[in-house]
């Protein structure tokens, strides 16, 4: 968490709506790039709106919680049951 600016508290949480009432998304604007922070809330896998990996401007994120490239299938992202992901391009910005 230290490692990733964008959840510094001074760094303003914004509510996105990726029309998928079984996730729940915010995102975290930051001078090195935007967080997208998505949250499956079901006990099934899911697949990500590509708008997440466009809110953070790149096609193949990094999952700030694991240090790894997020797994993504036909351009989005794909989380298993109650999987979390701090999504930011790979360069952290």
């Amino acid at each position: 968490r230290r490692r990733t600016p964008q959840l510094h508290a001074a760094t303003p949480v914004e509510l996105v709506d990726l029309q998928q009432p079984q996730l729940f998304t915010f995102m975290r604007r930051h001078p090195l790039g935007v967080l997208a922070a998505v949250h499956n809330l079901t006990e099934q896998p899911q697949r990500v709106s590509p708008m997440a990996t466009y809110l953070v401007g790149h096609d193949r994120p990094v999952d700030r919680i694991t240090g790894r490239p997020a797994l993504v299938d036909q351009g989005g992202v794909v989380l298993d049951p109650y999987q979390a992901v701090w999504l930011t391009a790979p360069d952290g910005g």
